[in-house]
């Protein structure tokens, strides 16, 4: 049928080429002899020469501002964070991160969402913990801390969503942010960005001058400075520290650079360019919903059993040390060292047992509903006994055998989940399950912040001495057998790094005479101030420690010296 717009008879009209198809048609067309002889088209070939490039989108000027920053902040940390142990320079190339960040957003009108600005600023606390504390597991604590703000500032970047994020939202908005970053971060950016537009058109001239240039001034550069380095032997020094360096060491610094820019570019990419997920956890499928007849019998036989094992076990979990001196073979190791771990594992266990249940919970009513809360809640409050239970004995276990880093975070561990716990009582049985996730993250925040003010190392220190000054050694077959020792671990102690230095110089004086000699002696040539001191590695702790074997070396040398000569 023809058009209403084409008259009847006359075949329809093919259709036109827009301008822009016949503009580029004409270009891409080879000219002929004639053509290219006519000075029409020299001016036109000018005139297409010295035509302006189209201006670039906003999205490609913000990758190629991406992409510069990543480059300067990879040269950056290649300064800074080469030099170990870290200490200042962590913070800051932390901080330079998140000023460049903010800097670019603001330059390219692009919003970056206050949660992400708080998580910000958390991972750079955590940073300035690395320049704060010399322990190596809050080295590694503060460290992932730092790393899980910032992927979770970069996932949340441009979505205000943090607050009623699930528990699944938070960990695989982490690992998928890292997991760009270190893998495809770079080669995604480079695909995305749209070459088209970079302005290429003069570019190969403007190589060919500089070549040029290149070319004259190397010679005469060559010439005048054989002669100025002939003529001075400070001017030679100064040219042969500049240009004789070490070709493996300059690709180590290259590497470096270019592996921290990758990591920057996959950071800003997520930040500006990813696309926004609402979330990530969904709700539970109807094949896998479970009614209050399956839920109220997997939590009521767990009921019957931690109620059971509280019952049997009441003289065993909280007998202390009253059970094991009537006991004829039980020490205070075996007392105490059996139970807790798994205690802490069981701990560690209920509570994404009762989230998957929560999950898995089918609407019910509102009686059905009363039941689950009544059977979760009883399990948590008999959790409770065994933790009060766990945490008695590892006390007892302390004051006989003294205090470790492993007893200490393992503790600490069951008291973040003892607030963890509280939290889930106060939302999800009362169906505020959104709010759980954002209330777990910041107790976590909070407990490794607190674990860097506590300063455990040296709480490791003073407990052990005390413990040691008064303690006395066992005096009896059966004490000697209950394992009860009084010994003060100088192998130990002197393992765990500048935090202890200042608490070991107070409590010298506590120690009896082998270990105090020993003690003064790793003190003055461990921590003895060094002459030379690259201001990159420097942390609090590790001044401190100076500090503390300078003021009291007078004190160390004579101590060392009278073990010495006994």
């Amino acid at each position: 049928m023809n058009d209403p717009g084409t008259p009847a008879g006359d075949p329809p009209a093919s259709p036109q080429p827009s301008a822009e198809h016949q503009t580029e048609a004409a270009e891409s067309a080879p000219a002929t002899e004639d053509e290219a002889a006519s000075p029409r088209f020299k001016e036109t070939t000018d005139a297409t020469a010295n035509q302006k490039p189209l201006p670039m989108s906003d999205k490609t000027r913000l990758q190629l501002g991406a992409l510069g920053v990543a480059l300067v902040l990879g040269a950056l940390g290649d300064v800074l964070l080469r030099g170990t142990p870290w200490g200042i320079n962590a913070p800051l190339w932390i901080a330079a991160l998140l000023i460049a960040t903010v800097a670019l957003a603001r330059g390219r009108g692009v919003a970056i969402s206050p949660a992400a600005g708080a998580l910000g600023l958390v991972a750079l606390a955590f940073a300035g913990a690395v320049a704060w504390r010399d322990s190596t597991t809050l080295l590694l604590l503060n460290v992932l801390a730092a790393m899980a703000a910032m992927g979770l500032a970069a996932f949340y970047s441009r979505s205000g969503r943090l607050l009623l994020a699930g528990v699944t939202d938070y960990l695989v908005a982490t690992v998928f942010v890292w997991l760009c970053a270190f893998i495809v971060g770079m080669p995604v950016a480079l695909i995305d960005l749209r070459w088209r537009e970079i302005p290429m058109r003069g570019t190969s001239g403007q190589v060919a001058r500089i070549l040029r240039g290149l070319a004259l001034a190397v010679p005469l550069l060559l010439t005048f400075g054989a002669l100025f380095v002939a003529a001075d032997a400070m001017f030679e020094d100064l040219v042969g520290n500049l240009f004789f360096w070490d070709l493996g060491v300059a690709i180590g610094h290259l590497l470096l650079a270019l592996a921290i820019a990758w990591i920057v570019v996959g950071l800003l990419y997520q930040i500006f360019f990813a696309r926004m997920l609402s979330g990530i956890a969904v709700s539970c499928p109807s094949f896998l919903s479970l009614g209050i007849v399956e839920l109220g019998i997997v939590l009521g036989t767990l009921n019957v059993l931690f109620l059971a094992f509280v019952l049997v076990q009441l003289r065993y979990l909280f007998g202390g040390a009253a059970l094991v001196d009537a006991s004829t073979s039980l020490t205070y190791s075996e007392y105490a060292r059996r139970g807790f771990f798994e205690l802490v594992t069981v701990a560690a266990l209920l509570l994404p047992l009762l989230l998957l249940a929560d999950w898995m919970r089918r609407t019910a009513t509102r009686g059905q509903t009363l039941l689950f809360r009544a059977l979760a809640l009883a399990l948590v409050a008999l959790l409770f006994v065994i933790m009060a239970s766990a945490m008695q004995r590892m006390l007892m276990y302390v004051s006989v055998y003294g205090l470790t880093e492993l007893r200490i975070y393992t503790t600490t561990f069951m008291g973040w989940l003892a607030v963890v716990f509280g939290w889930f009582l106060i939302t999800v049985l009362r169906d505020q399950r959104r709010y759980f996730a954002f209330g777990a993250l910041v107790s976590g925040i909070v407990a490794v912040i607190a674990l860097n003010a506590l300063n455990p190392v040296a709480m490791i220190v003073y407990t052990n001495a005390g413990r040691v000054a008064l303690v006395p050694p066992p005096t009896s077959p059966a004490e000697s057998r209950r394992g009860m020792k009084s010994e003060f671990d100088t192998a130990y102690v002197t393992t765990l790094g500048a935090d202890a230095v200042p608490a070991l110089v107070q409590v010298l004086p506590l120690l009896p005479e082998a270990e105090r000699q020993a003690t003064a002696e790793w003190l003055l040539t461990r921590w003895s101030q060094p002459k030379t001191e690259d201001w990159r590695t420097w942390n609090w702790s590790r001044w401190q420690a100076w500090q503390a074997v300078g003021g009291g070396q007078d004190a160390l040398r004579q101590a060392d010296s009278d073990s010495a000569t006994r």
